[in-house]
């Protein structure tokens, strides 16, 4: 009955449908630092959740559902459209090939998530940066020719110049998120796209804590909302705003999860 009422549904509706059932995050607090928010809530180290997702993607590996996101298991294909275009127009520009510096990916979610789509590409090099058990998992159970796994910036950047740097839903759950911009930005790579993150309506950041319901995993951790003035203006020096657009995420009340593209500026 459940899949029948789920067919029957517009777009909207099912995927309002989708989130009831599975739960939806939510947000509270507006902390003055990051050190406040963490002092009251676990983090996002926790082991519960590398099981968690490990066991979701494989599941999708065994068949058992198209895509993971989230440690949540999706029975049907949902892609990204916009972020499918920024990746096949970076390969354009270097005849079909792509590297992608995907810094939190998990275990290679939106890869998996989209890779229909990249497999016709001559070549394509995903590098998953992540905490050091992510990574132990990932090149235990899902390292391909394609899909490699580094615990680092630097040690992703050693085997090969990025073309794509993508951070999604990764950055508001830094501690000190413009360290990673900073790197990126050294790293000379010509095209940065984050999504999934989340940007204040009053253009204010603002720090929280989000809560996983325990359908999915039980966890509570630290989440920032952005100013988006404010972070493409920190960005300004190397890379240019290029185009937006909404991400797939429910949003709170107070804010809007996005997608930006940011390209690399001539002078730079």
């Amino acid at each position: 009955m459940s899949t029948l009422i789920h067919d029957l549904l517009p777009p909207l509706a099912r995927r309002w449908h989708r989130q009831r059932a599975a739960g939806v995050c939510r947000w509270s607090g507006n902390f003055s630092s990051w050190a406040e928010a963490a002092e009251q809530c676990p983090g996002y180290d926790q082991q519960n959740i590398l099981e968690q997702v490990k066991n979701a993607a494989l599941r999708v590996r065994a068949g058992d559902g198209a895509f993971e996101r989230d440690a949540v298991v999706f029975s049907r294909p949902e892609y990204s459209w916009p972020l499918l275009s920024v990746l096949l127009h970076a390969a354009g520009r270097k005849e079909g090939r792509l590297r992608v510096l995907d810094f939190g990916g998990s275990l290679g979610s939106t890869y998996s998530q989209h890779r229909r789509w990249l497999e016709g590409l001559p070549e394509v090099r995903w590098g998953v940066v992540e905490q050091p058990h992510f990574v132990r998992c990932g090149r235990l159970h899902f390292e391909t020719e394609n899909l490699r796994f580094y615990s680092s910036i630097a040690e992703c950047l050693a085997e090969g110049q990025p073309d794509v740097a993508l951070l999604s839903s990764v950055l508001g759950y830094l501690p000190e998120p413009r360290r990673v911009l900073d790197e990126i930005s050294a790293s000379g790579i010509s095209c940065l796209l984050i999504d999934r993150t989340g940007f204040t309506h009053n253009d204010r950041e603002r720090i929280t804590i989000q809560k996983v319901p325990s359908v999915i995993y039980s966890a509570s951790y630290p989440c920032r909302f952005f100013s988006r003035t404010e972070l493409a203006r920190y960005l300004a020096p190397f890379y240019e705003e290029v185009a937006s657009f909404p991400a797939l995420d429910q949003p709170p009340s107070f804010a809007d999860f996005l997608g930006l593209v940011f390209e690399r500026r001539a002078e730079t």
